[in-house]
């Protein structure tokens, strides 16, 4: 039969870790890809596989990556540049996937968006809708996509020495914006990033901000309500916000529940996690990933 499929980005995903050991709690999320895309490629980079590839394949980048003072910061940064060279679709490894990918696979770049809230977060309660919040922690590429090519030389050139600021959410928001501001008018279409509505890859249980642990979400729903004060006593706030601030946990007014969710990330977990400073179900009854990815690759054997 003729295979009548339109795809684009490879069917590759990247995986992200300190070692090929991950712990028995990623072993459900693991298997929810395997299930649904079991003729993927998923490869694994570990921390010291990351160094090797930059050196190898960015040399232009290599000074700034190894500045970097902190590991989480260099992982977020590969990310952009194993995307433009490899293509395929990096998703944090603590990613549950409900619903096959293929739909997205037609695109040549993916940028999935932060919840409203945290947009609102970050951006302030002033206008409705609140600006876009990128989610660098899954994303989707061609080889060789000039937005990720833009990335890298943004971040080459980025001073910002927080995570978030540099290359997480803050930072992702501003080179799409720079990058839409650069290139207003493409005459291929190819160039284009296209942004899936919020709920696709940053839904919440319910729909609700009460599925995340406590720890994780302490300060950030403090912070949302003391922005919402302000809301709550305006006159002229829009209905929206006046609706959602009622209870800042329900994310029904500013997020729309019938969107079709693809993939959950996990919110039970400290900020911290990556570096062992927090979530320590994520450290806890180690095995090898090849117990639970049979057919994954090492990244160290395609460097």
């Amino acid at each position: 039969m003729m295979d009548m499929r339109t795809d684009r980005v490879p069917r590759i995903r990247h995986i992200l870790w300190k070692s090929d050991r991950v712990s028995a709690y990623f072993t459900k999320q693991l298997k929810s890809w395997t299930d649904i895309h079991p003729g993927w490629t998923y490869v694994l980079w570990r921390d010291a596989d990351l160094d090797r590839f930059v050196a190898k394949h960015y040399t232009g980048a290599l000074q700034k990556f190894r500045s970097l003072k902190e590991n989480i910061m260099r992982v977020d940064m590969a990310r952009y540049l194993i995307l433009h060279h490899f293509g395929g679709v990096y998703a944090d490894l603590d990613y549950t996937l409900v619903h096959s990918l293929d739909p997205f696979l037609k695109y040549t770049a993916v940028v999935p968006i932060e919840t409203e809230a945290f947009a609102l977060l970050y951006f302030g309660m002033s206008t409705w809708p609140p600006d876009l919040l990128g989610n660098p922690a899954f994303m989707f590429s061609v080889p060789q996509h000039p937005f990720f090519f833009f990335c890298i030389l943004q971040l080459m050139a980025n001073p910002a020495t927080d995570v978030f600021t540099f290359a997480g959410p803050l930072g992702l928001s501003a080179m799409l914006k720079r990058y839409a501001t650069d290139r207003p008018a493409v005459s291929d279409l190819s160039d284009v990033v296209f942004v899936p509505v919020s709920r696709a890859f940053s839904s919440y249980a319910n729909n609700s901000l009460r599925s995340s642990t406590s720890e994780y979400k302490g300060g950030i729903m403090d912070a949302l309500n003391r922005q919402c004060d302000a809301v709550r006593k305006s006159t002229v706030s829009p209905p929206e916000l006046k609706s959602y601030c009622k209870d800042v946990y329900n994310l029904d007014p500013i997020t729309d529940r019938r969107e079709l969710a693809f993939a959950i990330h996990d919110s039970n977990k400290a900020r911290s996690s990556y570096d062992k400073r927090g979530s320590p179900q994520f450290y806890k009854d180690s095995v090898s990933i090849r117990t639970v990815v049979p057919n994954v690759r090492m990244a160290r054997e395609i460097i």
